[in-house]
């Protein structure tokens, strides 16, 4: 919007609200974490990401995300097996969100195979007697969830948010700041201005 300018609201800017409010008002809106209401964690792994999810129930039993949880796999753990992946996910899930589950009894949703292949495993590796010790510190029950049906955490899995956008950044000297201002046509006497200040930033500098 700028000024003097006639504003024009259009069915497509409407069609586009309507679509915005919808979101907000249907899942999976956030909501606030209840210490005093049911847990679920649903967790998933791939090649590249692990995903979680926090989710409890409303006022009418429907389950709401309390926090989403992704990263991209580091570089050793991409050797882990398919079995050693799901469990990362689930141990890592536990531990970003410690604060909410620890002392309270809860639900992982999950293929519940990882969880057993970790408890019959007769001589555990340093990784998984540390994920063992971490598992032995919550109060926890899994349910087995279809891979198909457990959308979300797979979501996160595969698309995670550990992915930066790389901003390259030109910085100029103060030489060569001052060269374009020449260059430029404007009021000298802002330029003088510019000019203190910038000389007066260099004699501060280390």
């Amino acid at each position: 919007m700028k000024k003097d300018k006639q504003w024009h609201w259009t069915a497509e800017f409407q069609e586009a609200f309507e679509l915005l409010k919808n979101k907000l008002l249907t899942k999976p809106v956030l909501q606030l974490y209840g210490p005093k209401l049911p847990l679920h964690v649903f967790c998933d792994a791939s090649q590249v990401a692990i995903g979680a999810i926090l989710k409890q129930p409303d006022s009418s039993g429907n389950l709401h995300p309390v926090s989403y949880h992704s990263r991209t796999l580091r570089s050793y753990e991409k050797n882990y097996c398919i079995t050693e992946l799901e469990c990362l996910a689930i141990v890592d899930a536990l531990d970003k969100f410690y604060y909410c589950l620890h002392g309270k009894k809860f639900i992982i949703h999950t293929d519940h195979a990882a969880l057993v292949w970790l408890k019959n495993v007769k001589k555990l590796r340093r990784r998984l007697f540390r994920w063992s010790l971490k598992l032995s510190m919550f109060d926890y029950e899994v349910k087995y969830l279809k891979g198909t049906a457990n959308v979300e955490a797979d979501m996160l899995s595969r698309h995670p948010t550990a992915q930066y956008i790389q901003h390259s950044v030109h910085l100029l000297e103060v030489d060569e700041i001052k060269t374009h201002q020449n260059l430029d046509n404007f009021d000298n006497s802002k330029y003088k201005k510019i000019n203190d200040v910038l000389v007066l930033k260099r004699k501060n500098l280390f």
